[in-house]
């Protein structure tokens, strides 16, 4: 639980050269461990000066939203805020070719910063119509998620699919999680070809923030952030896979993906 917030220093607002290229905007991500309840004190001065809108469920429980829908078809793309650990540290990054890690103090805290960075260069750079969420609290069971999904699940109707970026290695697109079904192969099949990085289906996931979101989104998938380690000193993350990853996301048709699933009827099944 939260105890300080003077222990952690805050993020300032990249400028646009960093916030243009993923690779180093995640660099600018991990100064700091962000532990469930430091997620507004660290990131929030910055998302503020990027136009997102606080969500607030409670003092610890802080979530984000920008909404660029623009009344076309589209879907959402999340992240969480938070990582592992109880009180925020800073971080030693150390950079070695196209891997990040730290210096063994501190875990990376890619789990799952990747997928911020991604949120963010989607939404303030490609500019893609969708609605964009970042989460507080996932690895502390869903918090963010859970109580947003709670308050606003209505909200969600007429949205296609949901995309997070929160897993670890290079080759999974999730459908399902806890063995509940929360996308279908044909939407992850056309993903993976859109993507051409060779992405495969994978029933095999556990819990993240789209879980959540699968009983009103039809098609909600958890792709590989190229992260390995996760929640340990010895995390790190590829980098070359996060800035092709951010690339090949930034130019996919959304509107050809196609949408099998029914959330009501899978989630009765799953």
């Amino acid at each position: 639980m939260k105890q300080n917030s003077s222990l952690i220093t805050p993020l300032t607002t990249p400028s646009k050269e960093v916030l243009g290229d993923v690779v180093e905007l995640f660099k600018h991500l991990c100064q700091w461990t962000v532990p469930y309840g430091y997620e507004d004190d660290y990131y929030g001065r910055m998302l503020d000066d990027l136009g997102w809108k606080r969500d607030v469920a409670d003092s610890q429980t802080i979530n984000y939203v920008l909404d660029l829908r623009n009344g076309e078809p589209s879907g959402i793309f999340c992240a969480h805020l938070d990582t592992v650990g109880d009180e925020p540290e800073p971080i030693n990054l150390l950079i070695d070719g196209a891997t990040a890690r730290t210096d063994g103090g501190t875990i990376l805290g890619a789990d799952d910063r990747a997928g911020v960075a991604i949120v963010l260069y989607l939404a303030h750079v490609a500019k893609l119509p969708a609605l964009y969420l970042l989460f507080s609290g996932e690895e502390k069971g869903r918090q963010g998620s859970s109580r947003w999904v709670g308050k606003h699940g209505k909200a969600l109707q007429g949205l296609r699919f949901a995309i997070q970026v929160d897993r670890r290695n290079e080759t999974e697109i999730i459908t399902h999680q806890s063995g509940k079904i929360c996308a279908s192969d044909v939407f992850a099949e056309a993903l993976a070809r859109g993507l051409d990085m060779g992405h495969e289906p994978s029933n095999k996931g556990a819990y993240t923030d789209t879980f959540e979101l699968r009983r009103h989104v039809p098609e909600c998938v958890n792709i590989a952030a190229g992260y390995r380690n996760p929640h340990q000193e010895e995390e790190e993350q590829n980098l070359d896979y996060l800035a092709r990853l951010c690339e090949r996301l930034a130019r996919l048709d959304y509107g050809a993906l196609p949408i099998e699933r029914v959330p009501e009827l899978s989630d009765l099944a799953g």
